[in-house]
This record gives structure tokens, sequence and C-alpha cells, in this order.
């Protein structure tokens, strides 16, 4: 399967979904698997079922099993599973946020130029997968690697 650049405005779109997110998210996690990491699953067909919301809220447990053999990662949940969203060459930061505003920050940059970042998202790892998903959108707008 060939593996096609995701859109901006689908990268975007998940992104906010993080941001607006509560914690970590399983479903999140698929979505994000199916866009960016789209050979894991057997046809394009197959990968955009499972990057529907509509369809995720349905899964049943085999269909949960099947994502955990395919390798589906915990980007929602672990700050070493959202690095792997980031653009490569990118470098990235994140905080916990202040005991005033208690979101979490991230920023992704590339050769010194800021490509994404997130100041609204519930922890570390969400932060880090808004802006990661952040770099990815303005990469592809740009023409760059995402």
């Amino acid at each position: 399967m060939t593996n096609p650049t995701p859109s901006e405005a689908s990268l975007t779109a998940l992104a906010e979904a993080c941001e607006k997110a509560s914690g970590p998210d399983r479903e999140l996690d698929c979505r994000i698997m199916a866009l960016v990491n789209p050979e894991r699953f057997v046809d394009r067909e197959e990968s955009e079922q499972y990057a529907d919301p509509e369809y995720l809220r349905s899964a049943n447990r085999a269909d949960w099993r099947y994502l955990r053999e395919i390798g589906l990662t915990s980007y929602t949940a672990s700050l070493d599973a959202a690095t792997k969203l980031m653009p490569k060459g990118a470098r990235f930061y994140v905080d916990n946020g202040t005991l005033d505003e208690g979101d979490s920050h991230a920023c992704v940059y590339q050769q010194q130029r800021y490509q994404g970042g997130s100041k609204v998202a519930v922890s570390p790892a969400l932060a880090l997968c808004v802006a990661a998903l952040r770099a990815r959108a303005a990469a592809s707008n740009s023409g760059g690697e995402g």
C-alpha cells in the first residue's frame, strides 16, 4: 500500500480533536495511526474506516484486539509515542503548564523556525500530539516533509 501524505485539513482536524481531549484516548490514537501510518492496515479502505470517529464509536473487542496486533500506538498517553509524530529532523519543547493555567504546552520547531504549538492540551503527551500534528500540517502546506 502506498503511503499518501495526509492533507493539511485532516492533520489540523486531528490536532483540534487532541486539544479538546480530556485525557488519553484510544480512539484518537487509532485515528492518528490511520492517518499518519496507513501502511499498518491491509489497504487504504481499512485505514479510512479506522480513521472514522463514527466507526470507532461502535468498534467491538475484536476491532481493538486487531488494532493492538497491528501496533496501535498510545500517542495521546505517551511522550515517547508522541515524538514519533514529529516531522523528520524537528525538535520539540514541552512542559506541564503553570499552577494558574494547569494546561500543558508544547512547540515543535525545525532549523530555528517554529512550526506548531499548543497551550490548551490537558497533558504533555496531548500537547505534543497537537504541536506535532500542526507541524506536519504546516509542512504539508509548504510542500515539506511531514
